[in-house]
């Protein structure tokens, strides 16, 4: 057969039938656990790619327990994201994508490991939820963990199939643009129930077990929903080519990720990122995924004055960052390449150092001139030099002049660490159990006494419940109601007006 199969779990085929295809902008959560972070890598920055839109570049703080959160409202129906985070002197990468057509896709989970230990399906370090282990899919059906960190559930014992041919009669023979599609589905417990798409899966029609159906010239996918009377849902997709002469799927050979019969575009070989000079790979599901060892490699750093931050209720005159003098910061800001880098820097002075996050020591005040060498285990080499100034106050830019001579360090800082930006009023939210039967319990912590705006919204984006709660300055626990919304996935956001945090969860009857 010319085609390409993909099988997916009763998950998947719930929500596609329980949901009709939304229209943007499309809300799609991105999170995920970084582990080993520490206040050198306290951040992750996440952008969209292959022409994602609307176009990302945000920074996110990790909370206390090393995890993150965004939600964004997306324009692609289909869409990627990556997640980088500063790890041991390079860049840790990690990508993830969502599809709106699908239930369980529009939150993409993006860990990350800046640590030694193995992090396990649930985000956990050293986790006993490992591939090939009992998980429970969020409807509450006992499954499996697969390869990818999929619960797939275990009464998924049918295989939906189909063989594709041109459609004849005896008195025709060969009928020109009609397809004959002729069920080949096993297992599960009869009667069977199918459905069958012409538009890859966006809207299903059921009908009977085999289908014929007129196409003209192009190139389609095919797809086919069975369900069995023990609940068992399976559903496979096969491409679909029709030639300018209504020939089905002329040819005999396979068709590569651009439809080329035969072609070289095959999952595993590189391929060419839209809109860039960059390559990339093509994944099993014909993706082009970004590639970051065939990314070039840039030294790069930039230096601020070192800062402290003051506290309103000890400070007079107000709280805010205040600058130490004779103290500056220096963030590694290196990357692309393969990752593995070794570092030379040179500090002006006559003297070097060769790790990535060095120290070093001036005699006093000055103008010096800081240059950083990388280079990579493929051969990569870049060099970067900035002129600094520190003035005899010890602070960085100013006039140097007669007066203090007193020393100044420079301390080389992880890229995107917390320096001066202002603690959020709101953090560390946690909700549970998830999935929920009818109460969910809420944490988080918060550096103000007020009161909070708490909203839970469906998956359409509809306000479901709100309420008003008080809390205190300091680590605050709360319980919510949910026995009278419907089974579903719903979104909480809390606010207090200056800041807002939000979770998913999934109600379970």
């Amino acid at each position: 057969m010319n085609l390409r199969s993909l099988l997916l779990g009763p998950a998947l085929i719930l929500g596609l039938v329980a949901f009709a295809q939304p229209t943007p902008p499309y809300p799609v959560t991105v999170s995920g656990y970084v582990n080993g972070c520490s206040p050198g890598n306290a951040v992750v920055t996440i952008t969209t790619v292959q022409n994602t839109l609307p176009a990302i570049n945000m920074t996110v703080q990790l909370d206390s327990n090393c995890n993150y959160f965004a939600m964004f409202e997306m324009d692609s129906p289909v869409g990627w994201f990556q997640v980088t985070s500063p790890c041991n002197g390079a860049m840790q990468t990690g990508t993830g994508n969502y599809s709106v057509n699908t239930f369980d896709t529009l939150s993409v989970v993006i860990d990350l490991n800046c640590g030694g230990a193995i992090v396990d399906c649930l985000g956990v370090p050293n986790g006993p939820a490992l591939p090939g282990t009992a998980c429970t899919t969020f409807l509450g059906i006992p499954g499996t963990w697969s390869a990818s960190c999929t619960c797939v559930a275990n009464t998924t014992n049918c295989a939906a199939c189909f063989t594709t041919t041109q459609a004849s009669s005896p008195a025709q023979g060969d009928i020109p643009f009609m397809a004959q599609f002729t069920n080949c589905s096993s297992g599960g417990v009869a009667p069977y129930t199918y459905a069958w798409s012409l538009d890859g899966g966006l809207t299903f029609e059921a009908t009977t077990a085999d289908l014929t159906t007129e196409f003209t010239a192009g190139i389609y996918s095919v797809c086919l929903l069975m369900s069995s009377s023990d609940g068992c849902t399976s559903m496979t997709c096969d491409s679909l080519v029709v030639d300018n002469n209504g020939i089905i799927n002329p040819g005999s050979g396979m068709f590569d990720c651009l439809q080329i019969p035969n072609g070289p575009n095959v999952p595993g070989t590189p391929c060419s990122l839209p809109g860039s000079n960059e390559l990339g790979m093509w994944n099993a599901a014909c993706i082009c995924v970004p590639d970051s060892a065939t990314t070039t490699c840039e030294a790069g750093f930039f230096v601020m004055q070192a800062y402290q931050w003051v506290d309103s209720a000890s400070n007079p005159n107000g709280g805010g960052g205040e600058p130490i003098p004779n103290e500056l910061w220096l963030w590694n800001l290196s990357g692309g390449g393969t990752g593995n880098f070794q570092f030379l820097w040179t500090w002006g002075d006559g003297s070097s150092s060769t790790t990535a996050f060095p120290s070093h020591t001036y005699a006093g005040s000055g103008t010096y001139t800081i240059c950083l060498t990388i280079n990579d285990n493929a051969g990569c080499t870049s060099t970067y030099c900035q002129d600094i100034t520190v003035d005899g106050d010890g602070i960085l830019g100013g006039f140097v002049g007669a007066g203090n001579r007193a020393t100044v360090t420079i301390n080389v800082m992880n890229p995107l660490s917390v320096g001066v930006t202002e603690l959020p009023t709101l953090s560390g939210l946690n909700a549970w159990p998830n999935p929920v039967n009818d109460v969910l319990n809420i944490a988080l912590e918060s550096r103000m006494k007020g009161n909070l705006r708490i909203t839970i919204t469906d998956l359409s984006g509809r306000v479901v419940a709100n309420d008003t709660r008080s809390i205190n300055d300091g680590r605050n626990s709360m319980s919510v109601s949910v026995a009278e919304l419907n089974a579903g996935l719903y979104m909480i956001t809390i606010s207090n007006g200056t800041a807002t945090l939000s979770e998913r969860f999934v109600k379970v009857r």
